[in-house]
């Protein structure tokens, strides 16, 4: 008892009370570990989506002519070039300046890039079965499904190529995000259509 008639905490009490607290923060931190990497790699996800519909825009805004530099009419096309690696994208539009309808160096001018959230990567769990958010039966070939055509500024690297209509002219194909146990994929088709989907262990969860 104190002075003023108020009765404080023992050593013991005080140890009990830390070891009780400790043995609570080592049952939650497998569950805060799980749930701060899908909330990451959802972001990463959200990010891809809002950044291929503003790719589109892009690309619905720039037509599929116009007048180049010396004032002839050329084709022109956006595109959405992968850098795996380095867990980036970057969007470029292209005008046919020689007209010979083929993209060559110096052509392609860059309009932004975006880098995946911090410790998320491209790329998919072990045991993935099914193909991204269509959940057909086999595994996916890669990280990222689409072409990787090797002219400028593509370069062998997987790529979109969008038309006036924000269509994609180099086929369906899907991205796959994943960090930890966490994996997310984006499927688009040839309209453009964009899915979001979880991967749950053995399906394509639609988000």
């Amino acid at each position: 008892m104190n002075g003023q008639g108020q009765q404080g905490f023992t050593l013991l009490e005080m140890l009990v009370v830390v070891s009780v607290m400790g043995i609570i923060a080592a049952l939650a931190a497998p569950n805060l570990h799980d749930y701060i990497a899908r909330w990451q790699v959802r972001r990463a996800a959200n990010q891809v989506y809002d950044d291929l519909q503003k790719a589109q825009q892009a690309a619905l805004q720039a037509g599929n002519y116009g007048l180049n530099s010396a004032g002839r009419l050329a084709e022109k096309k956006l595109f959405w070039v992968f850098n795996v690696t380095n867990r980036s994208y970057q969007t470029f539009r292209w005008e046919d300046e020689d007209g010979d309808g083929t993209p060559d160096a110096g052509e392609a001018t860059p309009l932004f890039m975006s880098t995946l959230p911090e410790n998320v990567s491209f790329g998919m769990v072990s045991g993935v079965t099914r193909t991204a958010c269509g959940d057909s039966v086999g595994s996916p070939a890669a990280a990222i499904t689409f072409s990787a055509p090797g002219y400028p500024p593509c370069n062998d690297s997987p790529s979109l190529r969008f038309n006036k209509f924000g269509f994609s002219e180099t086929g369906p194909g899907g991205i796959y995000l994943t960090k930890g146990e966490v994996s997310y994929a984006l499927s688009m088709t040839r309209p453009g259509n964009i899915t979001m989907c979880r991967w749950d262990g053995a399906h394509w969860r639609p988000m």
